[in-house]
């Protein structure tokens, strides 16, 4: 999923990599470890190289793999011909530290717990039960994970924070029952399921990565101000719940990962049911606004890209089959497959096409008068109608 946040052009201006947090009136804003900085994506989009790898994980045949069932998911329902071993995953990651890639993120195909090439309980011949991970972090990548963190224990908190990983994991309610409601009522997040925090009431297995360290700046690793983010997705269900889950983000040094309703999967089925009305966008903004700032959702914060996020600014995202997108959202549909063309050829390839796609989306959105901090993903709003006539 991409970070939901304002649309700009590249900057020719670049700034720190990892700039101090914002400060001011509002409560201080973590810096997230996982999520590139402005500059890095200007630089990398600039000389046409792949900054972000996203590796698809949890992909069942015709869908997803996870144990929650969200009526907003974005994930497309289509028929998949094959899957990528794990020794294809090791090599793809190879070639993106060649060419200078620096972060790695699960393309949210599925849970990645689930998938037993990211999380092994017996190991892979007696080594570590991460295998993806220990292979990234082996060739100086940054690894981030989205999770539902159902899959966590104490032990396993332990084990990861021990390696160059972050985590996003879902709280879109302080509340078990609505958190219940935006997650398809499973069970999964009922109360018995949830730990007392301080003042707050939280998910037990978020509370085991705050227990092991992930929130706690330079340590269990490379010295990142949080390696703890929680994914905040806005809909009718959860609006007014979350300026709360924010207030407990920036009093526990936990980055908040906003993001609006994407137009395509079951969210754009469901979009009646979830969608937020234009009341509701301002609400929210101007409550967000006033807990983390304007700055927050300007450019300068390393968290904000440019009019797209870092998968389709700078990444190489790709099916479970092999198969190259243009990002997370959006499906290539094209035959170039990373079983049989390089990395550095594909990723030339996306670049062309992706500035094919960005001039249509100017023309089509010449018009619009774009003044709240947050939007929809101009690539889920719009990308799915372009990407089907837009082929390499």
């Amino acid at each position: 999923m991409q970070s939901l946040f304002p649309t700009s052009k590249f900057s020719p201006r670049l700034l720190e990599d990892h700039p101090l947090p914002i400060r001011g009136t509002a409560p201080r804003i973590p810096v997230f470890k996982g999520i590139p900085s402005y500059s890095e994506l200007v630089r990398f989009a600039t000389a046409r190289r792949p900054l972000l790898l996203g590796i698809p994980l949890a992909a069942s045949k015709a869908y997803r793999k996870c144990q929650l069932n969200c009526g907003f998911c974005f994930v497309e329902r289509e028929e998949r011909g094959g899957f990528l071993e794990l020794a294809d995953h090791l090599r793809i990651m190879e070639d993106f530290a060649r060419l200078g890639g620096r972060y790695v993120r699960t393309a949210t195909v599925g849970e990645p717990f689930l998938d037993r090439m990211f999380f092994n309980p017996e190991g892979v011949g007696g080594a570590s039960r991460f295998p993806l991970i220990q292979k990234a972090n082996a060739l100086g990548l940054w690894w981030t994970s989205f999770s539902n963190l159902l899959s966590v224990t104490a032990e396993i908190a332990e084990e990861v924070c021990e390696m160059d990983v972050s985590f996003i994991g879902k709280l879109h309610a302080l509340d078990p029952a609505i958190q219940e409601a935006m997650t398809g009522n499973t069970g999964h997040y009922a109360s018995p399921k949830w730990a007392r925090f301080g003042e707050w009431h939280v998910p037990l297995n978020l509370k085991m990565l705050v227990d092991a360290g992930f929130n706690r700046a330079g340590e269990c690793g490379a010295g990142a101000a949080t390696r703890l983010a929680v994914d905040i997705v806005a809909t009718q269900v959860n609006v007014r719940h979350i300026p709360a889950v924010v207030k407990f983000c920036l009093a526990n040094n936990i980055y908040p990962f906003l993001e609006m309703l994407e137009n395509v999967g079951d969210a754009k089925c469901n979009a009646k049911k979830f969608a937020l009305s234009e009341y509701q966008v301002e609400w929210l903004s101007d409550e967000l606004t006033d807990l983390l700032g304007v700055g927050f959702f300007g450019e300068e914060n390393r968290s904000c890209t440019n009019k797209f996020c870092p998968a389709f600014s700078s990444g190489l995202v790709y099916n479970p089959d092999g198969r190259i997108r243009y990002c997370y959202c959006v499906n290539a549909k094209t035959q170039w497959n990373l079983k049989e063309h390089g990395l550095k050829e594909a990723f030339s390839v996306l670049c062309d096409s992706r500035e094919t796609i960005r001039s249509h989306l100017d023309r089509s959105r010449s018009g619009e008068d774009v003044h709240l901090p947050l939007e929809p993903c101009p690539m889920g709003a719009h990308g799915s109608s372009v990407a089907s006539s837009i082929v390499s």
